[in-house]
């Protein structure tokens, strides 16, 4: 079973700026090759702090925690679709990742719930990790109405 709610907040724009989308959970999959991927979660909490959560990096054999991911997003003008997305990623040896991505193709999904609705905006995205180059899943959750 999903709680689709996940995290503390209740509304997005909870950092204070209304003008922005600003998700509830950002979602991650990537993969770079057969020896190169990664995955997981950030919550943002009720304080509007955001928690990484099940991140992980694959390389070569060996499987590293993510214990800091920090997401930007641009959106389609008017809209709480993302269509870029540049992640700064720190493993737990101090390794800093920068990636960025293009949403390729987006798969919109309402979750009807008491008061509004979660939109789970999944999209397809094409990944550049260096001169790495990975396809993979930029997933935002947005609260609306409750």
């Amino acid at each position: 079973p999903r709680d689709w709610s996940m995290g503390g907040s209740t509304s997005d724009n909870s950092d204070g700026d209304s003008s922005a989308p600003s998700p509830h959970v950002n979602w991650f999959s990537m993969n770079f090759g057969p020896d190169l991927a990664m995955g997981g979660s950030v919550i943002r909490q009720a304080d509007a702090s955001w928690t990484t959560l099940g991140s992980w990096l694959f390389r070569n054999g060996i499987t590293t925690e993510l214990v800091n991911v920090d997401v930007e997003s641009d959106y389609q003008e008017g809209s709480i679709l993302h269509d870029k997305v540049r992640m700064t990623i720190t493993t737990t040896d101090k390794e800093i990742i920068e990636v960025a991505g293009e949403v390729i193709n987006m798969c919109p999904t309402k979750v009807p719930a008491p008061g509004g609705a979660i939109f789970i905006n999944e999209g397809l995205a094409r990944f550049q990790w260096g001169e790495k180059i990975g396809y993979g899943i930029a997933e935002q959750w947005h609260i609306v109405g409750l």
